[in-house]
């Protein structure tokens, strides 16, 4: 070091003495671990059997010297006695010896147990047995191993005492007299304490459980709020993402679908088309995990409404066959000829879980053919028992992928989700619909050959005559629409209220084509402004809106008390989640449509709300 350089501050602070503090702590705190150590985490039960085991055995130890040198004074005989007592009493503490030292708490509990109960034991057979005032100490052996040890140790500790205390009963000609039955003074005595110590060791032993219970139902009444918290924060962000993804993506696929109507070159269709298709697969996982999230809250309730089966089965085979043709794929259709046209149940339900199954069926399949089977297994009085199956001629399911394949976030290998793509929630969200349909779900695979999933429902039985009535009113235009066409009236009015730039220009110009006209509003407070100053014939209101947001604004247009106030609105929202629906029709609006909008949809709600309103 040289003469200028100035020399090191010595390396010790504050923080070191800390340190050096906790290292060598005080012997008070030394004796207070050792008896009573500190908290395992979150772990309160484990903290309190440790701190159960150590303060036992030295309580015992203690109480059970003091007993012993006070009735070693009592003869040669008794000082025998007791002296075998002393020494399984002095052994009780090597327990926390042992525990410190080796940190195995089953082995030191039974250590306990034994050295407690033998040495009794053999006191016990040497006073004459169940006489003894002592023999009172063993009662205490099966209620110490069920605290320390659980339910199964503290039987066979009591089933082993009542067979000593049987022995002790029908030997007790060969044990001879007992020593306490002699002197019935010395007796009281010894039960006495007995019963005082016992009383003290009981109450301290439930009082620490009592508190340990108290405290672990505080942390868990607060994870309870926790996971409250965590589940409406949860809640919300889906409400949010569901929001902010169907909105843009009502724009990219409503402007796809207007742009698949105008003349393009073959060149530009096949943009188109990888377009529309890469909006549906987003689409799809977006109602995946929307579908998944209420399932796994209940919030999903079937409809029971007639509906035709057959149809239904059509529909999806040829839904499915653009995909399979673009494949090289056949899709089949065989229904049983006993399969029931018409039943009743949730057709929108039950189309998603077939569909999901074909949609598998298709992407998974690279050459063969896909069937779909339909039969009944069992009619009752009012219901049936359907069973469906999906067959592909695939690559077919690893036998170790099968049976976590309908578990949520799983699919058959890693490679599958880059292949593929995929959420991994189809198949989980397949199972859970077929069980509120009171139905199973199961798969059987034949790697290099294919998969078959099939899935079991029980449907209501229906009366075939309601079917053509049903499709009738399906189809049937509304009357006062139809009217209103043919009498060449003034053309309807409606008034958008959206804030999302792109959807003002698609809805725009979808209504402006099908003839009506259209006044575009950003906010609720501008379709109030607009109500007020002119007369429409339907409003279409969106739900998330700056200044005043869809369902506020419907409340103050329903409560105006104007003639504008009856005006039908119709929700075009992006908000999907359990219980959306219920909010806007409570709110005042009259109908509700979820983005992205079937464009078709939308305009036959149009024009039957419109032709209502004319009528």
């Amino acid at each position: 070091m040289s003469p200028t350089e100035p020399a090191a501050a010595p390396r010790c602070d504050v923080r070191d003495g800390d340190r050096a503090g906790r290292h060598h702590p005080p012997p008070w705190q030394i004796l207070r671990r050792w008896v009573w150590p500190d908290e395992h985490g979150a772990d309160l039960v484990r903290t309190a059997q440790e701190r159960l085991l150590l303060v036992f055995s030295m309580t015992a130890g203690l109480c059970g010297i003091a007993t012993s040198i006070v009735s070693s004074r009592q003869g040669f005989a008794d000082t025998v006695v007791y002296a075998s007592g002393l020494v399984g009493l002095l052994l009780l503490f090597l327990v926390p010896a042992c525990f410190h030292l080796t940190r195995n708490y089953r082995g030191c509990a039974w250590l306990l147990l034994a050295c407690y109960a033998i040495p009794a034991a053999t006191a016990l057979s040497l006073t004459g047995g169940l006489l003894a005032g002592g023999v009172m100490w063993l009662f205490f052996v099966p209620v110490l191993g069920g605290l320390l040890l659980g339910l199964r140790p503290a039987l066979a500790l009591g089933a082993a005492l009542i067979l000593l205390y049987l022995a002790f009963y029908f030997g007790r000609d060969l044990l001879g007299p007992p020593v306490h039955g002699m002197d019935p003074a010395r007796m009281n005595d010894d039960a006495i304490t007995v019963l005082v110590v016992l009383t003290a060791g009981v109450s301290v032993m439930l009082g620490s459980f009592h508190r340990v219970v108290e405290r672990t139902n505080r942390r868990l009444k607060e994870a309870r709020d926790a996971a409250e918290a965590a589940n409406e924060a949860k809640s919300r962000f889906l409400a949010n993402m569901s929001h902010e993804l169907r909105t843009p993506l009502n724009g990219l696929l409503g402007f796809a679908d207007l742009l698949a109507v105008r003349p393009l070159d073959p060149e530009a269709r096949e943009y188109l088309q990888h377009i529309r298709g890469a909006g549906s697969d987003l689409l799809a996982l977006v109602n995946d995990v929307l579908d998944y999230n209420r399932v796994e809250t209940g919030a999903v309730r079937l409809e029971i409404v007639p509906f035709d089966l057959h149809a239904l089965l059509e529909q999806l085979r040829q839904r499915a066959l653009p995909r399979a043709a673009a494949k090289g794929l056949a899709v089949r259709a065989e229904l049983a000829p006993d399969l029931p046209c018409a039943v009743r149940g949730d057709p929108l339900r039950l189309r998603q879980v077939l569909g999901n199954l074909l949609d598998n069926a298709v992407k998974f399949t690279d050459r063969g053919t896909v069937t779909l089977t339909a039969e009944l297994l069992a009619r009752m009085d009012q219901t049936v028992e359907l069973r469906f199956s999906v067959a592909d001629t695939g690559a077919g399911i690893p036998p170790e992928a099968l049976p976590t394949l309908f578990d949520r976030f799983t699919q058959a290998d890693n490679s599958t989700t880059r292949r593929y793509g995929g959420s991994g929630l189809g198949l989980a969200i397949v199972r859970s619909l077929v069980a509120l349909m009171d139905g199973q779900v199961s798969v059987a695979s034949t790697p290099g050959a294919g998969s078959t999933f099939r899935a079991t429902v029980v449907l209501q039985a229906a009366d075939p005559a309601d079917l053509p009535a049903l499709r009738h009113r399906a189809a049937a235009p509304p009357a006062a629409a139809a009217a209103a066409a043919a009498a060449g009236a003034v053309p309807a009015r409606i008034l958008v209220a959206e804030d999302n730039a792109a959807n003002q220009r698609l809805f725009g110009t979808l209504l402006s084509a099908a003839g009506y006209r259209v006044e575009v509003v950003a906010d609720g407070q501008a379709a109030l402004d607009a109500l007020r100053q002119s007369r429409f014939d339907l409003v279409l209101m969106d739900g998330q809106m700056p200044v005043l947001d869809g369902l506020e604004t419907a409340r103050r247009i329903r409560a105006a008390g104007s003639s504008w106030s009856s005006v039908p609105i119709l929700a075009l929202t992006a908000d999907a989640l359990a219980g959306d629906r219920n909010a806007y029709l409570e709110a005042g609006m009259d109908d509700y449509l979820t983005k992205p909008v079937d464009l078709r949809e939308l305009l036959g709600k149009v024009e039957s709300w419109i032709g209502r309103q004319r009528s």
